[in-house]
């Protein structure tokens, strides 16, 4: 149904943007109507925006072109197009569906894997590493020669202490994946040697289960007790920040570096 696939996604959307962009935005539009009252977006806002329909842009172009003639064959262009789009943005943390996850394409499973990681914006409804924690990265790692230390996006400079943070996130994340994702590569390789499911399948589950995304590729009744458990903390992990909750751990200790100054040394790099 075409309304309801509509509405889902709008919900999924807007769930996804966080309460602080959400109202600096409807400030931002009631600005419009009044002119004495100015309203500005902020720099989060347009970062959120940015990042948000950019992924489901993307991820709409991606879906369509691998599964035209796979998962969505048969398929009206525009029950296509929908379909396609309803999975770019189901994808960041809602776990709806208008397709089995089984039945998409390897090429469509890993821009998934992609999407469930990033998931939504800070202070939303949804999962994964945010939005603002990618963008910055990408600052930092395409960083204009002609900037400062400092990346500058959209006239203002972006404090390097939110690079770091935004790294921090990210690496970390990543290592409570792997560690995850092995531990279950050992909880269930009986399960994976008898063809229950493949290794792309249960990576599908774990990305999932951090993002709490909730989409399947339908193998979680499959999965055994132990299994299920490492999932159940995944899941806990990705949805109270307890991946990423030790990154201030040392914010209450004495720095070393603000009582002594080493010095530098280059290392290589790349």
């Amino acid at each position: 149904n075409y309304g309801i696939c509509i509405i889902i996604s709008i919900l999924i959307i807007i769930g996804g943007l966080g309460f602080t962009v959400i109202t600096n935005f409807l400030s931002f539009l009631k600005s419009k109507k009044d002119k004495n009252n100015k309203h500005t977006l902020s720099l989060h806002s347009k970062i959120v925006l940015c990042m948000t329909f950019s992924l489901i842009g993307v991820g709409t172009i991606l879906v369509f072109i691998f599964e035209y003639n796979s998962a969505f064959e048969g398929f009206s262009v525009s029950k296509k197009i929908l379909s396609s789009f309803f999975q770019s943005v189901t994808l960041r943390t809602a776990g709806f569906e208008t397709v089995p996850q089984a039945d998409f394409s390897n090429a469509s499973t890993f821009i998934s894997y992609i999407l469930m990681l990033i998931g939504g914006s800070p202070g939303s409804m949804a999962g994964g590493i945010k939005t603002t924690t990618l963008f910055l990265i990408l600052c930092s790692a395409y960083k204009n020669p002609s900037d400062k230390d400092e990346p500058s996006v959209f006239h203002r400079d972006i404090p390097f202490d939110n690079i770091y943070k935004a790294v921090s996130i990210f690496v970390k994340g990543i290592c409570f994946l792997c560690c995850a994702f092995l531990l279950l590569l050992i909880s269930e390789q009986k399960s994976i040697s008898a063809g229950l499911f493949t290794t792309s399948d249960l990576l599908f589950e774990t990305i999932s289960a951090l993002g709490t995304v909730g989409l399947s590729k339908g193998i979680t009744s499959s999965i055994s007790f132990i299994g299920k458990i490492i999932l159940i903390i995944t899941m806990f992990a990705g949805r109270t920040g307890l991946t990423f909750i030790f990154i201030n751990t040392g914010a209450n200790k004495t720095k070393l570096n603000s009582l002594t100054d080493y010095p530098k040394e280059d290392v290589l790099v790349g």
